[in-house]
């Protein structure tokens, strides 16, 4: 089955060709990996996804201030409205001013002066039964908001709750919730009353006496009060925001959704999402979204203020405020922006260029020389006559060349997997590409070249002419390569914005296309199928040509 002495003629035959083709390729996989692995391309890449990525948590961050802060304006503007009304309310009883009588005589009587007296009473009296009042309130309101935005939501819902929090967080009434501000690694607010404690005492003065005139009333519609509100407001936002995104528990979550960009704890430290900072950039979108949409509201007539046209208005302002940068783009541009970052380049230029084209390129045109020497080109010249007039037999010749072929082709594989393996660990490059899938990815690589050595040993049996074997061998060879190439160009290897649809169709036609980098390089296991086809292939053409040689009359 096989002959020594026919092996080491071909190893005598083609060695000098097959050292410097395997020289030749091992330099090139070297300079290509170290070149590109020591280049600025991953630099770039990391630049545009780290750019892409703290854009889109920024942006994420601006639109989650918006939609807080619609929540905390409406609490806080709710319950100004809502305590001021209860005040009222609580005032008119003669109960609440008899209690007021009772407390401001006790209280003098014990040696408090009379204004002291007077504010005590006032607040015991009026403030507090108001101040309870308008907490149910806002807690009722609350829940009805939240069904307004969702009716499936319940009292007990996380969101119900989350808004319940968010109102109460803005108002915080009594200062109930300052100590979570100090929490917070922040200054708790001022008393929410505070600037109207002089109206509400001269409203209760009037009221007490019988009079109707009130002036808190009319404070709360002046700019100086809303304009309270929205600092009120946008404050609370920025604060919630600032420690919901920024404290350990939500760093990791982030980080957690971040791990496939390759994002670490210590990598997202950079981006510099501090408190303060993302405090500044949450308290900054929100001040904008207000003064733009007074701006767009001081626009419309009264018939134009309907629901459906705020909501329109409020949408728009906050995608624009709010978007990314990718967002203001083309689509076409974004996405491909986008792919580019998310993209793998190092193992795109390894496993698709290389190992898939240009690396196959020197071994096929070896593969298509070799077998047509180690048969056919023997046939033709009449050196085969001399070697079936011995005691080899054609069993033995296809079987020998055979085992030569495909041995030189593997012994290539070997040294081209020790060179990629060295090369990596000289690049030192951030990559999905690892040992493993460099290991996978050069067997892939022999089997595409078996499997188009099993054509051309076929041809080469099957044909008494060289140029024949080689026409049809080679020149499918060369189309599987050559097709290969164009493919690339259509594949989703290669971003959108340079892709040509159309070229993909090549990918169909060549046999090197079961070779599935890319499924290797995400870390799939649809490549096992394809590389098992590759092998039936190179099988296939070994047996047929072996049968075809031993059956064939030779022109001796």
């Amino acid at each position: 089955m096989f002959s020594k002495a026919l092996f080491k003629q071909s190893c005598k035959a083609n060695g000098i060709m097959w050292l410097i083709i395997t020289a030749a390729v091992c330099f090139m996989l070297a300079c290509v990996m170290l070149i590109s692995g020591k280049s600025d391309i991953g630099e770039v890449k990391d630049s545009i996804q780290t750019t892409i990525i703290e854009a889109t948590i920024e942006s994420n961050m601006k639109k989650q201030s918006i939609s807080t802060y619609e929540v905390a304006i409406t609490g806080v503007d709710y319950f100004d409205e809502a305590f001021v009304d209860e005040f009222y309310v609580e005032v008119a009883k003669s109960d609440n001013q008899t209690v007021y009588g009772q407390t401001y005589t006790t209280l003098v009587a014990q040696g408090v002066d009379s204004d002291t007296a007077k504010a005590q009473a006032f607040q015991l009296a009026f403030v507090k039964p108001a101040y309870e009042a308008a907490v149910t309130d806002l807690s009722e309101y609350a829940y009805k908001y939240a069904l307004a935005v969702d009716e499936s939501y319940t009292s007990d819902s996380d969101e119900a709750k989350t808004i319940y929090n968010t109102m109460m967080f803005a108002v915080d009434p009594n200062g109930a919730v300052d100590e979570t501000y100090v929490n917070y690694g922040d200054t708790a607010p001022e008393e929410f009353i505070l600037n109207l404690s002089s109206y509400l005492q001269d409203d209760a003065t009037q009221i007490i006496l019988g009079n109707s005139s009130t002036t808190a009333q009319d404070y709360l519609d002046s700019d100086e009060r809303v304009n309270w509100e929205y600092n009120r407001a946008e404050n609370a936002t920025a604060v919630l925001i600032a420690y919901n995104t920024t404290n350990d528990e939500a760093v990791e979550a982030t980080v957690e959704s971040l791990a496939e960009y390759g994002v670490t704890k210590e990598s997202y430290a950079k981006f510099g999402f501090t408190y303060e900072t993302v405090k500044d950039i949450s308290y900054t979108a929100t001040l904008t979204y207000q003064e733009r949409l007074d701006y767009e509201m001081s626009k419309l007539t009264d018939s134009e203020k309907t629901t459906s046209k705020i909501a329109e208005i409020k949408s728009d302002l906050g995608l624009d405020i709010a978007g990314s940068f990718l967002d203001s783009l083309p689509e076409e541009v974004s996405d491909a922006i986008s792919e580019i970052g998310a993209m793998d380049l190092y193992g795109l230029i390894v496993g698709s260029i290389f190992f898939k084209m240009a690396g196959l390129l020197l071994p096929i045109i070896y593969i298509i020389m070799v077998s047509n020497n180690l048969i056919v080109g023997q046939v033709d010249t009449g050196s085969m006559a001399y070697i079936l007039s011995t005691s080899t037999k054609r069993r033995e010749v296809t079987f020998t060349q055979g085992v030569f072929l495909i041995g030189s082709v593997a012994l290539m594989f070997v040294c081209t997997t020790i060179t990629s393996i060295i090369c990596y660990y000289i690049a030192d490059v951030d990559t999905t590409l690892n040992v493993g899938k460099l290991l996978i990815i050069n067997l892939g690589a022999f089997l595409v070249l078996f499997a188009i050595s099993g054509i051309n040993f076929f041809t080469s049996c099957y044909y008494d002419r060289s140029k024949k074997s080689m026409a049809l061998g080679g020149g499918l060879s060369m189309f599987f390569l050559v097709a290969t190439m164009l493919g690339l160009f259509g594949s989703h290897v290669i971003p959108s914005v340079i892709r040509i649809g159309a070229l993909n169709y090549f990918n169909y036609v060549s046999i090197i296309s079961l070779f599935d980098v890319v499924n290797v390089l995400d870390g799939g296991y649809m490549w096992i199928w394809k590389l098992v086809i590759l092998l039936a292939i190179g099988v296939v053409g070994y047996v047929c040509g072996a049968i075809k040689f031993r059956k064939k009359d030779l022109p001796l």
